[in-house]
């Protein structure tokens, strides 16, 4: 029994530390996204507050992009934070598994609890790279039903730029498959809700999770 508490009590505490990485870096990418070109740690500080508190906003930066900020920093800082999610995610599915009683889990176990709670749970980073108009219209058709020649025929374009469309926006979304897109797309409110006209708007993540659930 101590040794599980202590298993559980360390995954907790991995749990804060790759927390507090994940929102440093999302912080700094949005900071450098608004033209900060001198990241201080009162800066970071306040925009995790930010970022931390619940949903209130679509976006993430506190003003609209009017210059060119910096693409090697931008991209940089894009990565960590993808790894620093990437982690975070890995240890909650752990520490969820372990409180069911699972001690050794599969690797095929916290792939699945990962995409669960992915999809209970919106990933930040998906907020930061949008989809663009052809993007979005590509998943549009996909959620018709229709494949990428349909699409192709539909749009007037050719079906490997149809393809290469549908794969960058699964990368932006974060997700492997097309349905799985669709899905987070629906969430975000990219795509309307079938058989209403308003789409979802994101706010709090509980109360989007409740909405699609």
């Amino acid at each position: 029994m101590t040794d599980n508490s202590l298993t559980r009590e360390g995954l907790w505490i991995k749990l804060a530390i790759q927390e507090e990485q994940y929102y440093n870096a999302l912080a700094e990418y949005c900071l450098l996204q608004e033209g900060v070109k001198t990241l201080t740690a009162n800066q970071i500080k306040a925009r995790v507050d930010f970022l931390s508190s619940p949903w209130k906003k679509t976006s993430l930066l506190s003003k609209p992009l009017t210059f060119r900020a910096n693409k090697l920093a931008l991209e940089s800082t894009w990565y960590r934070i993808v790894e620093y999610e990437n982690q975070y995610y890995q240890t909650m599915a752990e520490c969820h598994l372990l409180c069911e009683g699972m001690h050794n889990p599969s690797d095929e176990d916290i792939q699945n609890r990962i995409k669960h709670l992915s999809h209970l749970y919106l990933r930040k980073s998906i907020f930061l790279k949008s989809l663009k108009k052809r993007e979005l219209e590509c998943l549009e058709q996909a959620s018709f039903g229709r494949g990428s020649r349909e699409t192709a025929v539909v749009l007037g374009i050719s079906e490997v730029i149809v393809k290469r469309y549908r794969l960058s926006s699964c990368e932006k979304l974060r997700c492997e498959k097309i349905h799985e897109a669709i899905f987070m797309a629906t969430q975000l409110g990219y795509l309307p809700l079938k058989g209403k006209n308003t789409t979802i708007q994101v706010l709090a993540t509980k109360e989007t999770a409740n909405a699609i659930l």
